[in-house]
């Protein structure tokens, strides 16, 4: 069962997101390159190149079946059926319980100017951190839904469909364990799971599309094209 309270819990989630975020853009490169596939409907020196193409895409699919997999196991699975609806739609109020501090926002904002940034934050106790590492784990459990959404569907290339179908999935999560009883209904478990899946589509335009396009330096610098395209829509289209 996936335990938020512990330091390694957070730390396996951690990598097991850096190791898809940096490392399956470099494979996926690599491996089309040995096969002599292009994969920006450019031409491929392998005759094959369409088939292999769609055996890419299946691999695509089933990375993408198997997080939600583990998705759906963990929010669902590990959690025994409660005997009362919960509810909790109050934003931000775990990290609020989590953190006590002297000061407001504002007053907290003049202490940095008046005192400095270490002096201002000894006003800041962290007192709860199991709600802390709870929020991180939302943020980084969707952050593999912002990045795989675009990277293996095409139309989730354009604009923030990424972030708007990670808040309808979370949405939709958090209603399923309202009506089954299966944890309870956290407004900032929405927050945080939209926030990762934002994370989760810069990093895919920031690493995934980058590493995979090997001409993203003359297009990002001297085509004016992309320039315009960039305006109305997140990347170009990738097979």
């Amino acid at each position: 069962m996936l335990n938020a309270n512990r330091f390694s819990t957070n730390i396996i989630v951690t990598c097991l997101v850096l190791v898809m975020v940096f490392v399956l853009p470099l494979i996926d490169r690599r491996v089309c390159a040995r096969l002599g596939v292009n994969l920006h409907h450019g031409v491929s020196s392998n005759p094959n190149a369409d088939a292999l193409l769609q055996i890419r895409q299946m691999i695509l699919f089933g990375v993408f079946a198997v997080y939600i997999a583990a998705y759906a196991y963990l929010v669902f699975f590990t959690r025994s059926a409660s005997e009362a609806y919960l509810v909790h739609i109050a934003p931000f109020a775990d990290l609020q319980n989590a953190i006590d501090t002297d000061y407001g926002l504002f007053d907290f904002i003049v202490a940095i100017f008046k005192e400095g940034v270490q002096q201002a934050f000894t006003h800041i106790r962290v007192v709860k951190f199991e709600d802390i590492t709870q929020v991180y784990l939302n943020i980084m459990l969707f952050i593999p839904m912002g990045y795989l959404l675009p990277y293996v569907f095409s139309f989730f290339r354009s604009g923030i469909r990424p972030v708007l179908a990670c808040f309808i999935i979370s949405f939709i999560t958090e209603n399923l364990q309202l009506i089954f009883r299966r944890g309870f209904y956290d407004m900032d478990d929405l927050l945080a799971n939209t926030l990762g899946g934002f994370i989760g589509q810069m990093l895919y335009i920031w690493v995934g599309y980058v590493v995979t396009h090997p001409d993203w330096r003359r297009e990002l610098f001297t085509n004016r094209r992309w320039q315009k395209t960039a305006r109305s829509s997140a990347l170009y289209t990738l097979a």
